[in-house]
């Protein structure tokens, strides 16, 4: 009985209920819009959220050098690194030294796609986004074909193809080597376009937070693909075919595809730390490296959270002002539509309810309204998702939107259901039947 006279309310006062309802909507999309920004900011921090824990240096590393007997050489692994350093961990990323034609361009120089290795850690951290395959894997790292994760400006390649490299493209005249038996790697991934992997190599520096370690790949605006492989898998492979293939390498090299530490790189220091010995790496890293920038951990850490509820803070403002519009609206609407209901309470309270039962018939209309424009409003959301609506904006909708959501909702019919007891739940019968007449 109470759900049909909820009803019969919510249809004798349609112009108030649809004001109601499109307030409502307006502030729920405003909350899934401020979530949806914060969140797609932190999607992008999260993976590197533990290498800007403690103290530590985070940079882009263009060479760092270490000595070898009576030369400085590059340095190719991370540990080797480490030996010079003071309780210190460090995490990189590689250029590796392979010739791969993703776009087929053999006759433009320069054509040769850029090969990225990394750490395992850098792996299992962050996955980029994939439109096929998947993305590289720690545990097919000692297969014995390699496995590469293509950023393709044509589609020249698609999951599955096996691929045969050549030499490493250190100096021009070794593109014409031939290997004495053909070596393959094989494809299991391609990159999305737009998708964002840990690799800046230009404008690095730009913002001094997370985004400066990642890098936008756009078809259109890109001059070749980009190949992505795991350090742990060319090194596995160059110890398998190194020794078969001395006579193929460029003089002075020891392995088929050299690589160097290069690119983004993540150093993180050990609990108990001296402040002489942090003053000791950063000397070491200063005189043996050359990087495009250099922060310390907490500097990352500070300005990528700083980044990250920069945008609550422009949008917050403007979310309180609907509330308050909204909860403006609702107070109005709710004493319009009370007063406008006051005969029909009037002779409910005859028929034998209590002003308190009039009260539950009235919070029963809110709780359908509200929870009405909920579903509505998920809805619709989800409806512009599907259709690709939303696929250029951040907007989104996910769990912390729906909670945010869902409170909203929940504080609005609180509030209605109060207010309409203050107005009804307070006051004699002898007063309300009075006002009627």
């Amino acid at each position: 009985m109470k759900l049909k006279y909820a009803l019969y309310e919510q249809n004798k006062n349609k112009l108030m209920t649809v004001l109601i309802f499109f307030q409502t909507v307006i502030v729920l999309v405003m909350i899934v819009s401020i979530i949806s920004a914060i969140v797609s900011r932190y999607e992008k921090y999260r993976p590197l959220e533990n290498f800007f824990q403690g103290d530590g240096l985070n940079m882009h590393i263009t060479t760092l050098l270490g000595r070898t007997g009576q030369r400085y050489l590059p340095f190719t692994e991370s540990s080797d690194v480490e030996k010079y350093l003071k309780k210190a961990h460090m995490v990189s990323s590689y250029s590796i030294q392979m010739t791969f034609d993703i776009d087929n361009k053999k006759e433009e120089f320069g054509s040769w796609s850029p090969v990225i290795g990394y750490d395992d850690e850098l792996i299992s951290a962050y996955t980029p986004e994939i439109e096929t395959g998947r993305w590289l894997r720690t545990e097919d790292a000692d297969t014995d074909m390699i496995e590469i994760v293509l950023a393709q400006k044509e589609e020249s390649h698609k999951v599955g193809d096996i691929i045969t490299l050549t030499t490493s493209d250190v100096v021009k005249e070794s593109r014409d080597c031939k290997l004495s038996k053909p070596i393959q790697a094989k494809v299991v991934g391609i990159l999305a376009d737009g998708a964002s992997p840990i690799m800046r190599p230009i404008h690095y520096g730009e913002y001094s937070d997370f985004r400066d370690y990642y890098y936008p790949f756009h078809r259109d605006e890109e001059e070749r693909a980009i190949v992505f492989v795991s350090k742990r898998d060319i090194e596995h492979n160059n110890q398998i075919h190194a020794a078969a293939e001395q006579k193929n390498l460029i003089k002075g090299e020891t392995c088929i595809w050299p690589y160097i530490i290069s690119g983004p790189c993540f150093i993180q220091y050990d609990t108990g730390i001296t402040q002489k010995e942090k003053d000791h790496n950063s000397k070491y890293l200063a005189v043996n490296g050359r990087y495009v920038f250099r922060h310390t951990s907490a500097e990352m850490r500070e300005n990528s959270m700083e980044y990250i509820m920069n945008q609550m803070n422009m949008l917050i403002p403007i979310l309180i002002a609907m509330i308050i519009l909204t909860l403006l609206s609702i107070i109005s609407s709710t004493v319009i539509m009370i007063r406008q209901n006051m005969h029909n309470y009037s002779i409910y309270y005859m028929l034998g309810m209590t002003w308190r039962k009039c009260v539950s018939v009235h919070g029963l209309s809110v709780v359908i309204m509200q929870m009405g424009i909920f579903l509505f409003t998920i809805l619709c959301i989800a409806i512009c998702e599907k259709t690709g609506a939303l696929d250029r904006t951040v907007f989104s909708l996910g769990g912390w939107q729906l909670l945010g959501c869902f409170v909203m909702i929940v504080f609005f019919i609180v509030f209605s259901i109060v207010l309409s007891f203050l107005l009804i739940g307070k006051r004699s019968a002898k007063d309300i039947l009075r006002e009627i007449e």
